[in-house]
């Protein structure tokens, strides 16, 4: 039987606590407070801690407090001019994957499904799925730790927006594009529409922010 982490599962609950906005971005943390509402002793917490300072999503200030991280427009670009970048490598690493490229497909069909039928919130949840297909061909421990700070912190900033539902037909629809493109083996126009899909995604989510 696998051995429970509870470092691990400490930092699993910050993560949700600040993905649900239960810890806001800049808010300071007080290692007592975890450590009594989690119900642990402070090296686990101390631990966890640390983990998501080197993620860079707390940071220790020099009195030595602790907050969260702080985003503005500029952070929300930056972090989706590094998806671009990294999304553009994978596209040329999966075009000859055929497992992933079903997936992909499937993925897609699930999406147009539940919008047919407008089950929207199983469509969103669905439709987040399609770049996770992508990063099962990452390899590089330096990326795949730079886009799962970039996941939890478009997962927050989503989960602080009011996106319309007609950005979600659009976003399903521009993953039909790229999947095509990549089925017929065109990498370089499946890397111009995923530029453009995330570029859309950015700028939805730069409109409809609440800070």
């Amino acid at each position: 039987m696998k051995r429970v982490n509870v470092s691990d599962i400490i930092y699993n609950k910050i993560i949700e606590e600040f993905k649900n906005d239960n810890i806001k971005f800049g808010e300071c943390l007080v290692e007592t407070k975890y450590a009594e509402k989690f119900q642990v002793s402070r090296t686990p917490l101390r631990e966890a801690i640390k983990k998501l300072e080197q993620e860079g999503l707390i940071i220790r200030m020099q009195n030595g407090r602790l907050k969260m991280m702080e985003v503005d427009n500029n952070t929300i670009i930056e972090i989706f001019n590094i998806r671009i970048a990294i999304e553009n490598m994978l596209l040329q690493q999966i075009i000859e994957n055929h497992e992933l490229l079903k997936e992909m497909e499937n993925n897609i069909n699930d999406c147009i499904k539940y919008l047919n039928t407008k089950n929207f919130l199983l469509a969103k949840s669905t439709v987040s799925q399609f770049s996770s297909i992508l990063y099962k061909s990452l390899t590089l421990d330096l990326s795949i730790k730079m886009l799962s700070t970039y996941n939890i912190l478009i997962d927050k900033l989503k989960n602080k927006t009011l996106a319309p539902e007609i950005r979600l037909s659009i976003a399903i629809d521009e993953h039909v594009q790229i999947f095509k493109a990549l089925n017929e083996k065109n990498c370089s126009l499946a890397m111009q529409l995923n530029e453009e899909h995330i570029l859309g995604a950015r700028n939805s989510l730069l409109k409809n922010i609440r800070y």
